[in-house]
């Protein structure tokens, strides 16, 4: 090998196991070199972290309508228009040129379209709902909405709105409260984002009730949070419930346009209950509701009068020996007031199960001891079965003007060909016999949302990714019949690969096996990979509950720093070690009260099967992680000292009774119930072990994983006179460090692997 200048001779000599150290710009010689030997464009961190390198797509896509017909930007092209597309014929033309779009309407950027018709949309701007005919290019009078709005929600036909200003909610003009703020929250999300909720408002179908969140917070203890950007520094207390401490009180309104009536739910149980999964009925006269108690092992489904707010009856109870963790709301059958489908992990599995008012209930004892409990007449059984799970309900093909179709046909996501893909599924499950038809055909991450259904035209849009395909959108059409057959999809949209001229790292996608159970990988190598020479492993996890790192998608999941740090010499690699999502309830389940002890067996499993490789230097590995990957990497640098050299930590929890009680307690129970468990995992407890290097950081306003937790961190290790520690902080950012910061960030990253690994 030629060296350009000295910067490259000294990784060089860090490869062959001499000098270690380099800098930034000495790890950018390599890549460049690398890159100009292969006759192709370098990476640099910057780029890294620029949406130029990442795939194009459409934006604005939506139906037009019930019609076959689809709109979209595709903002590939250098002249931008609003474009629709006959997914019959594939014939396509521009529907409105944005720049008269821009005349008619003076905002900065583009807005979402929400179709009433095949030409008729609403949308949003500054100042409120606009109206516009495309065709006749005729503007309608529209809603005028405040600014400053802290929570707003639209009907379909976009002819009301909800939304809450200076803490009080408002229905179109009619303001319904008057005693927000100071502690009491509306129409905003509860229970910090668990359970499956995003918003706080939720319209009826038709548009004239409306169901909210009202949140009490008077019992949660402030959190003082400082803005250090003020002077003198700011401080802005939050509610911050911590594991074990006392929690908010949530209750559910129904209101209704045109009146200022408001009724509550009455909803019986302990203060600190969750209500979640909120659910109208087709007729709007019900409003059904998970309710769950605190320990979150018992769950109730509740129907509840929308006139009266009084409790109807409850239909079923589930209780689990662990957890149970309800996150879909209820999907009624078409022309049906009682019966409806709903989500369970009873079988061990996420899948998908039928309530009917009439009918046998089917029940096998559960493998993961869950109870199921019927209150009434009511029956239950469950209708896909299998070890994988159900992602996604997308919605009934009911709809569709077919006379063969039948009232039951149903679409619906799933891993059941591999845990590392979504596919869509139909299922005519009415029909005796019919069996799930896979719609999908090839193999890797479809992503397809009730929205991007049309049942009408029998048409779905699929926004495919592999790691082979960047991005592609299809429309797949379904014949319907006695089951589901697959038709020849339309291509709508492929992006070009951004990567085509950048030298990369190779990426290998494999599984291994740890008491028992495969566990999957991801591994970069640098594109030059030597195996009679020595490199050293950067191991990057996450390794909690409710994410994948691994899938088949495009760069396996990853993003392009592991392509960057292969290419300066390492080998990157990342494990979704037990308690993470989408493997069944047993295999998440694992951690149950003990938070990080069979994550880390698992991870170091991975790490032996490395180092046992005869390519890997043992002594230079390294580990990085944020959130509960920086409890990760926290964990494994002290409580498994000297397995790895090097760690980067960042946003880390370090001790769970400092955390949210409405995730904490689900996997921990409280502090009061689970001592031994809090205390086994506290990092507070192994900091004086820690051995190698490591690096922490934190935002300062992080209102996630509090700044407390890597302070507190801090504090322990100078108090047991541990100088491996280096800290960092990103004065202003909360949870996540994004925007302009964030190639700082890795930055920050690599070159602390770079001078000690």
């Amino acid at each position: 090998m030629k060296y350009r200048n000295i910067a490259a001779f000294a990784f060089g000599l860090s490869i062959l196991g001499g000098l270690r150290a380099q800098s930034l710009e000495q790890a950018q010689t390599r890549v460049n070199d690398l890159a100009q030997s292969e006759g192709k464009k370098a990476l640099d961190l910057n780029a890294c972290f620029s949406s130029a390198l990442y795939p194009g797509g459409l934006g604005n896509l939506a139906w037009r309508g019930n019609s076959p017909n689809l709109a979209y930007v595709n903002y590939s092209d250098k002249i931008k228009n609003l474009k629709t597309r006959d997914a019959r014929s594939g014939s396509e033309s521009v529907l409105l040129p944005i720049d008269s779009f821009f005349s008619w309407f003076q905002m900065p950027y583009f807005p979402a379209f929400h179709w009433l018709n095949e030409n008729e949309v609403w949308f949003q701007s500054k100042t409120g709902i606009e109206f516009l005919n495309i065709q006749t290019q005729a503007k309608e009078a529209g809603i005028r909405i405040p600014a400053g709005t802290q929570a707003l929600e639209i009907t379909d036909n976009g002819r009301s709105v909800a939304y809450v200003l200076d803490d009080q909610l408002y229905l179109n003009d009619q303001i319904l409260t008057t005693d927000g703020g100071h502690g009491i929250v509306y129409g905003q999300s509860v229970h910090r984002n668990e359970f499956g909720i995003e918003k706080g408002l939720f319209w009826s179908p038709s548009g004239h009730r409306l169901a909210f969140y009202r949140m009490d917070e008077g019992r949660v203890s402030p959190y003082p949070l400082v803005d250090l950007n003020e002077r003198p520094a700011k401080h802005q207390s939050i509610p911050y419930p911590m594991a074990g401490d006392s929690s908010h009180t949530v209750s559910i309104g129904i209101a209704q346009t045109g009146s200022s009536k408001v009724v509550y739910l009455q909803t019986e149980g302990p203060y600190d209950q969750y209500l979640t999964n909120i659910t109208w009925s087709p007729d709007e006269k019900s409003v059904y509701v998970f309710a769950l108690n605190r320990g979150q092992d018992t769950c109730a489904l509740k129907q509840y009068d929308s006139e009266t707010g009084a409790l109807i009856t409850t239909l079923f109870t589930q209780t689990s020996p662990r957890y149970v963790e309800p996150e879909h709301g209820l999907h009624f059958l078409p022309g049906s007031q009682t019966d409806f489908l709903f989500f369970s992990e009873y079988s061990g599995y996420n899948h998908l199960w039928l309530y009917s008012s009439k009918g046998k209930t089917e029940l096998t004892p559960s493998p993961v001891g869950f109870n199921l409990t019927l209150h009434g007449k009511g029956a239950v059984r469950p209708l896909t079965q299998g070890n994988w799970e159900v992602l996604d309900f997308l919605g009934f093909a009911s709809g569709a003007s077919s006379s063969s179709i039948q009232a039951n046909a149903m679409l619906y996501t799933s891993t059941q060909r591999s845990p590392l893909n979504v596919d869509v599924y139909a299922w005519n499950w009415g029909s005796k016999g019919s069996k799930p038809v896979l719609l999908t055909q090839f193999q890797g991450v479809h992503s397809v949302s009730p929205a991007s259904c049309n049942f009408a035209q029998s048409m779905f849009v699929d926004m495919f990714s592999s790691t082979n395909t960047p991005r592609s959108y299809l429309v797949q059409a379904i014949n319907w019949k006695e089951s589901a057959t697959v038709q020849t999809p339309l291509l709508v949209f492929e992006a070009a690969n951004p990567l085509q001229e950048y030298s990369l790292a190779r990426m290998e996608m494999s599984q291994l096996e740890n008491e028992g159970n495969i566990l999957y990988t991801r591994t970069f190598y640098p594109s030059d990979f030597d195996p009679s020479k020595k490199y050293p492993v950067v191991c990057y996890l996450y390794g909690g509950p409710h994410a994948q790192m691994i899938q088949n998608r495009w760069l396996g999941g990853a993003n392009l720093w592991f392509h960057y740090m292969a290419q300066a010499g390492y080998i990157v690699y990342t494990v979704d070690n037990r308690g993470s999502s989408h493997r069944g309830l047993a295999f998440e389940q694992a951690t149950f009260r003990n938070l990080g002890l069979v994550e880390m067996n698992d991870q170091l499993a991975v790490l032996r099967h490395f180092k046992s490789l005869p390519y890997v230097d043992s002594n230079r590995c390294g580990v990085h992680g944020w959130s509960f990957g920086g409890f990760m990497t926290t964990s494994l640098m002290t409580r498994q000292a000297g397995a790895f050299q090097v760690g980067v930590a960042g946003g880390p929890v370090i001790d769970w009774n400092y955390y949210e009680i409405m995730y904490t307690e689900r996997y921990m129970d409280r502090p009061q119930e689970n001592p031994d468990g809090y205390a086994a995992n506290s990092l507070l407890n192994h900091a004086n072990k820690l051995a190698g290097r490591l690096l922490m950081i934190h935002g300062t306003l992080d209102n996630v994983v509090l700044w407390q937790h890597s302070q507190l961190f801090v504090e322990k290790c100078v108090q047991s006179g541990v100088t491996g520690l280096d800290y960092f902080i990103y004065p202003g950012h909360e949870h996540n460090v994004m925007g302009r910061d964030r190639a700082h960030l890795y930055k920050k990253v690599s070159q602390y692997f770079f001078e000690h690994l």
